[in-house]
């Protein structure tokens, strides 16, 4: 992911006031790869756990992953808007990991 994708999961998880271990432990992960994701230009998490943290956040997924979408995209309702062009490709990943998920609860 981007470096943008590092501001943004910061700039969220102090705006909600949670801890790297607090965010790491909502989502399943550790709180070392939480740090890892924040501040290394090169993290690479799954789409899964982007979709984790878009539910945890209460963003898109499309303002985690898309650049052309900045760090302040927020209405009055602090509900993510923002005009980008990736929206079929993230509802696949999404589609994706709801079937994966689905598939893994029968």
């Amino acid at each position: 992911m981007t470096n943008l994708f590092s501001k943004k999961l910061k700039h969220r998880r102090k705006i909600l006031k949670l801890t790297l271990e607090e965010v790491g432990d909502l989502i399943g992960s550790g709180k070392s790869y939480i740090w890892d994701m924040e501040n290394s230009e090169n993290s690479n998490p799954s789409a899964k756990t982007v979709l984790k943290l878009s539910k945890l956040f209460g963003v898109s997924l499309e303002y985690l992953v898309d650049e052309r979408c900045g760090i302040g995209h927020y209405g009055s309702d602090d509900k993510h808007y923002c005009n980008c062009q990736c929206r079929d490709v993230l509802l696949q990943i999404q589609n994706k990991i709801n079937f994966y998920e689905y598939n893994q609860n029968e």
